[in-house]
């Protein structure tokens, strides 16, 4: 009689035991869900449209930017070769005087 009073006691904490475990890991498995979902939703915050990863549009802005950066570029070579000129001609105007 006794053995059995001691096994029931025992199942009944075994059994309180078991059931506060699965909530514990209940609550765990979805804190990892909610978090595993935090970073899906940044990394699609990230991801590039189909728009942004057509080629063709991505060419012809470099080759705009390449355009553009040349001609800039020309422009700040031929006012350094203007200036040279200019400080050449004054700095021979300079001898002769």
């Amino acid at each position: 009689m006794q053995v059995n009073e001691t096994n029931s006691k025992n199942q009944a904490l075994f059994q309180t035991n078991k059931s506060k475990q699965e909530q514990t890991s209940n609550e765990e498995f979805q804190a990892y869900l909610n978090e595993a979902e935090k970073v899906e939703q940044e990394k699609q915050q990230w991801e590039f449209s189909e728009e942004e990863m057509n080629l063709s549009n991505v060419l012809k802005d470099f080759q705009t930017y390449a355009t553009n950066k040349s001609i800039q570029d020309k422009k700040k070579q031929n006012e350094a070769t203007l200036l040279n000129k200019l400080f050449a001609m004054i700095d021979s105007q300079n001898g002769k005087l």
